[in-house]
């Protein structure tokens, strides 16, 4: 196991089923450094599997509604050079250590959010940045990767940029938009926008690290379900992120959920000979169960849900939206 390398995770009981993918992901693409789980409301069931495969870290007395906006807590840790923070809704599809390499070199990795150019000039007064952030890409906060020898001041100020935007609305709570409603990812991209140079961040394309939407659309396939390996519009993806609500392992995802590439190998991860923890069938929604009936729900929900026939199911609701906006007649 690397000691100079550890991952970084938050986790509660209604994630569980895709923290145990990561972690199967993360073990099957041969990385076996430490990974750090914080307990953001897990039961005493799911501490107990976790034992041995990860360690908990409890969470800290100040209550969040959002459990993202915990991520900066590796700051109260002792870190090693290395620090890996990653969501719990990803599956890592190879070894990432190319990556861990350049950030021990000092570049800061992650990837391109959707939302790339996303910016507020309203964060250097929000953060108290020392001064306007640029224009840059915006990067998806639920991977990135750096060196604390070379950023030792990185996660303290991610730590107070979080903290900032607790006291503020997020998606979260219903914001519609502004400076905070990405919570820690807009704390995060306002630090990579006014504190740390453009040259000392390594962006990747979204295409390496495809998020729900894309999923959802069919624009990543699996290549070896054995390997996990996976591309996206011709591109070899690092890992793929089930972005969005629901979750593809929550009941109420059958209205949503496909055959997508994250539900492949979520099933194939969770049902592993190999699996950290065996979770009971009937605390899975029945498209991620295994056998006959296991699959054919899945299949029967990839058709159901494909994006043609929910545009069709939508297209009464659209209309009526767009009716009841539409201003009266003058009289």
């Amino acid at each position: 196991m690397s000691r100079s390398v550890a991952f970084y995770t938050v986790g509660n009981s209604r994630y569980f089923p895709g923290l145990v993918g990561l972690v199967n992901s993360l073990r099957h693409c041969g990385h076996t450094e430490e990974i750090f789980v914080l307990d953001a409301g897990l039961t005493n069931r799911q501490r107990e599997m976790l034992k041995g495969h990860c360690t908990l870290v409890e969470r800290p007395s100040e209550h969040v509604s959002n459990p993202t906006m915990y991520k900066s807590y590796p700051s109260l840790l002792r870190t090693p050079d290395v620090v890996v923070i990653i969501d719990c809704d990803m599956i890592v599809t190879r070894s990432l250590v190319p990556l861990l390499e350049r950030a021990r070199s000092g570049q800061i990795c992650g990837f391109a959010d959707p939302e790339s150019d996303r910016w507020f000039a309203e964060w250097q007064q929000l953060f108290e940045l020392p001064q306007s952030p640029r224009r840059q890409l915006y990067v998806n906060a639920g991977f990135f990767a750096f060196s604390t020898q070379r950023w030792p001041l990185l996660l303290r100020w991610y730590a107070e940029a979080c903290g900032r935007v607790r006291q503020m609305p997020t998606l979260y709570e219903g914001a519609k938009d502004g400076p905070s409603a990405q919570g820690d990812q807009d704390a995060l991209n306002a630090i990579f926008m006014a504190r740390v140079p453009a040259e000392a961040l390594h962006v990747l394309p979204k295409e390496e690290a495809p998020d729900g939407y894309a999923l959802w659309r069919d624009w990543v396939t699996v290549v070896d379900a054995r390997t996990l390996a996976c591309r996206c519009r011709g591109q070899d993806t690092w890992l793929i992120h089930s972005s969005g609500v629901p979750k593809a392992w929550e009941r109420a995802g059958w209205f949503r959920v496909r055959n997508s590439a994250y539900v492949r190998l979520l099933r194939r991860l969770l049902w592993d000979t190999q699996s950290i923890a065996a979770i009971p069938e009937t605390e899975l929604p029945i498209w991620l169960r295994p056998g006959p009936a296991g699959l054919l729900a899945i299949h029967g929900l990839d058709l159901a849900n494909a994006p043609a026939i929910v545009r069709l199911r939508d297209r009464p609701v659209r209309v009526l939206r767009k009716w009841r906006h539409i201003p009266a007649a003058n009289m």
